[in-house]
């Protein structure tokens, strides 16, 4: 699909050589030749962009560049947890594109691209939550961080993000899809087997504090669990920019109550050992193990603030998704295809 500039690009060349005189079907061709197109491509855009533009077909009141933003539009809303109602919807197209539609319009053109706006909506919104609940909370944060600035600076080096992500490997099979008669129609996903979690603490200046691997042990069926607590491997070799990495057990491999409780010990320790007598903000999501009365009375009597992102908001206000989890697992996966190859094992650095 093309942009708003390459239709806007390829519109004004073909005008401008109709201008000059030339015909129609030498005009195409020159236009398909400089942007490196078939002339039939060429002609479609033709008949759809130029000729004319005033629908997309018969009965639609916008024409395609229309339907194109209005369409990214609904998408960047929806990804803001704000989406907009067909009322609303019905208000944009007055105000931007000056035409105003029936009361009906809206939900009709909403049920006629069921396919595109699903497989667009983020798996992101609540169902329950709507986009002026989670601003008026975003509001409440931002207000109790800037008390607590008075008081407590915040820099780079002490502003920590924490987060937990799923190690996963990709088992043959099919595309898994919901039927459409099921709750979550949207979800799209691939089969895949879950080794265990990662959970890292990095600063905003980019420095990783601790990092903690998190695998699921059972010993076997009759005699349970494997009771093992979290450990660190010994480090022959110990640099400026090497921090300490952990290996914990749990049933599942996910992160739980106790273990975190552990995780936020040992990150006192070193934070005590790092900057003594200095405070740090250490952000996390609102799942239920990480908010625990007692963790976050010991954390801040070590100076570790813990501080909890408004609900449903942690997918544009924590960065360890796009950077830190992005880069991880791009390294991971180059590693896991060729797992025997000696220049992957030794120049991998993760």
């Amino acid at each position: 699909m093309l942009t708003i500039e390459e239709v806007s690009e390829r519109k004004n060349f073909i005008l401008s050589k109709l201008s000059e005189g030339i015909s129609l079907n030498i005009a195409l061709e020159l236009t398909a030749r400089k942007f490196d197109s078939t002339k039939s491509a060429i002609h479609s855009f033709y008949y759809k962009y130029v000729k004319d533009p005033d629908s997309s077909h018969g009965n639609s009141i916008l024409n395609t560049l229309q339907i194109q933003i209005l369409e990214s539009i609904v998408i960047a809303y929806s990804a803001c947890s704000m989406p907009l109602s067909h009322k609303e919807l019905g208000e944009f197209v007055v105000n931007f594109f000056g035409v105003t539609p029936k009361k009906s319009w809206a939900s009709k053109w909403i049920s006629s691209r069921p396919n595109y706006f699903k497989l667009n909506r983020g798996k992101l919104l609540a169902k329950k939550r709507t986009g002026i609940s989670v601003m008026e909370e975003i509001k409440q944060f931002c207000k109790v961080m800037i008390s607590n600035f008075k008081i407590y600076k915040m820099n780079s080096w002490n502003c920590i993000n924490y987060d937990e992500t799923r190690l996963v490997i990709n088992e043959n099979g099919p595309l898994k899809v919901f039927c459409k008669h099921q709750e979550n129609i949207n979800y799209l996903g691939m089969n895949y087997k879950c080794l265990g979690s990662y959970v890292p603490f990095v600063a905003a200046n980019g420095r990783v504090i601790l990092s903690v691997f998190i695998f699921p042990s059972k010993k076997g069926k009759e005699t349970g669990l494997v009771d093992l607590e979290m450990t660190v491997p010994e480090e022959n070799i110990i640099t400026r920019s090497s921090w300490r990495r952990y290996y914990a057990f749990t049933e599942t491999g996910y992160l739980d109550r106790t273990t975190f409780r552990i995780i936020m010990r040992e990150f006192c320790l070193i934070w005590t050992n790092l900057y003594e007598n200095l405070h740090c903000y250490v952000f996390g999501d609102q799942l239920n193990v990480h908010i625990d009365p007692n963790i976050i009375a010991e954390c801040r009597n070590n100076n570790v603030f813990l501080m909890y992102l408004p609900a449903n908001t942690s997918h544009f206000l924590q960065p360890l998704d796009n950077i830190c989890f992005s880069d991880f697992k791009k390294k991971l996966r180059v590693f896991s295809e060729n797992p025997l190859k000696k220049d992957y094992i030794e120049n991998v650095k993760v």
